[in-house]
């Protein structure tokens, strides 16, 4: 019998997916191209600066998700075809909903898939996320709820307490981030 791997280990491996704000569109782009030149993708994800872009593309190469062919031309492997894929379900579910910026950040789909399991204090969330300091969970928490993906409860008791959940919009969210959490481990 296989394990499933703990919250925690799928948390860090989706961050390792979003360790880059460009990793996901980059990816998708040089999918839906079938093969890419940089010059291309830094057309079509302009917003993206050309360091940027350069270092995400690396990153990329380094999770084995793209190759680099003759005349820098990218194309996704097999492992990146199936990231790739589930990446854009996600890519346009956050779209739809108008957060693809804040979602996109380093920590906000791991934060947002951390919360999927249940409301949480700052502290409980901070122990499932060891990687990230207090002061970028704070930050990404204020983002999200700017956002409208995570509601801020603050119940006001002698010690008063704060819990965080995900808001409906937020929830639709979670199967997405499961299967590309599953499809990038194979």
């Amino acid at each position: 019998m296989v394990s499933s791997p703990s919250v925690e280990t799928q948390i860090r491996h989706l961050a390792s997916l979003f360790r880059r704000r460009w990793a996901l569109p980059a990816l998708i782009e040089v999918h839906r191209c079938d093969g890419a030149r940089r010059a291309t993708l830094s057309n079509r994800l302009w917003r993206a600066s050309r360091q940027d872009l350069r270092d995400t593309l690396e990153v990329l190469q380094q999770q084995g998700l793209i190759v680099s062919g003759e005349s820098r031309r990218y194309a996704v492997t097999p492992s990146g075809e199936t990231v790739a894929r589930a990446g854009g379900r996600l890519l346009f579910q956050l779209r739809k909903l108008g957060v693809e910026r804040v979602a996109l950040r380093k920590w906000s789909l791991p934060v947002v898939f951390a919360l999927g399991e249940s409301a949480m204090r700052f502290n409980e969330l901070h122990r499932k996320l060891p990687m990230v300091t207090s002061r970028v969970l704070a930050v990404t928490l204020r983002a999200l709820q700017r956002g409208k993906l995570v509601d801020r409860y603050v119940f006001l008791t002698y010690a008063p307490r704060t819990l965080y959940r995900l808001t409906p919009q937020a929830q639709q969210l979670i199967p997405l981030l499961v299967q590309l959490q599953l499809r990038s481990r194979k």
